[in-house]
């Protein structure tokens, strides 16, 4: 069904106004986090999946990595970031659930879906703003898959790293 779906907007050239886009299909997103760094995805790929990113920015550390922002059509917000390399392979994808999208990627189902991949809740402090904040995530696949989560379990983000 993944396969299908990404071979079906691959054909029909999907872009991020296109009716599976904004249909909020949560198939269609979880193609692209479980597809776009297992099968190494390349610059051409991800624009024909989404069309142009809204911002580039190139990495301090490494000036040849770059990473592509996404923004909801609809909303402005930020939905996507793909990190690549410096073949243009993607590295990274994150993906931010809006409040439509946030019942279909809560942590119990993050949780069904990666049960086989040696998952473990985490919480950690950090200091932001002067406050001392407690983040939570699940990760899985040694730290390959991650879901940040906050005090109520809603998802705040989801990464898959290769």
């Amino acid at each position: 069904m993944k396969a299908l779906i990404i071979l079906l907007c691959l054909t029909t050239s999907c872009s991020l106004t296109s009716s599976k886009y904004s249909s909020q299909n949560p198939d269609f997103y979880w193609s692209i986090l479980e597809n776009a760094t297992e099968q190494k995805w390349t610059k051409s790929q991800v624009l024909k999946m989404l069309g142009p990113p809204d911002e580039k920015h190139k990495h301090t550390e490494r000036e040849e990595a770059i990473s592509w922002f996404y923004s909801n059509r609809k909303n402005n917000f930020q939905e996507w970031v793909f990190s690549f390399d410096s073949d243009g392979i993607v590295e990274g994808v994150s993906y931010f659930p809006n409040d439509l999208m946030i019942s279909s990627f809560s942590i119990e189902k993050i949780m069904t879906r990666w049960q086989s991949l040696n998952c473990q809740h985490k919480v950690k402090q950090v200091l932001k703003s002067h406050v001392i904040k407690k983040e939570k995530s699940l990760s899985c696949d040694n730290n390959k898959r991650t879901a940040n989560y906050n005090r109520y379990n809603e998802v705040e983000y989801i990464s898959v790293r290769k």
